[in-house]
C-alpha cells in the first residue's frame, strides 16, 4: 500500500517535468493601458452628488436622533429600577424566606 502511494507521488511529480511557464505577449501592458484610456470617463454631476450628500446627512441624523431617544428612554426607566432595588422588590422573596 505505502509502495503504491509513494509511486503515484513520485508519477504526479513527475508528470510537472518539461512543462514552460506561461508567457504573455510583449506588449500586454500596453495594450492594457491603451484599452483602459479608450474607457469613456464617467463623470457625476454636482447635483447627484449633492443629493447623495443630502441623504447621507440625513441618514445621519436620523441615526442620531434615535439613538439619543433610546438613552433618553434608558433614564427614564432607570428611576423606577432604582426605586424598585431600594425597596426590595423583586430582587428577593418578599417573606425574607
Amino acid at each position: 500500500m505505502k509502495r503504491e502511494k509513494n509511486k503515484w507521488v513520485e508519477e504526479v511529480l513527475d508528470s510537472t517535468a518539461g512543462i514552460e511557464p506561461a508567457r504573455s505577449a510583449t506588449d500586454m501592458f500596453e495594450q492594457i493601458m491603451a484599452a483602459a484610456r479608450r474607457q469613456p470617463v464617467k463623470v457625476i454631476s454636482l447635483s447627484a452628488l449633492s443629493a447623495a450628500a443630502a441623504c447621507l446627512l440625513i441618514l445621519l441624523s436620523l441615526n442620531f436622533f434615535a439613538i439619543r431617544g433610546h438613552e433618553r428612554a434608558q433614564e427614564r426607566e432607570a428611576p423606577a429600577q432604582s426605586l424598585a432595588e431600594y425597596y426590595d422588590f423583586g430582587t428577593s422573596n418578599p417573606l425574607g424566606l
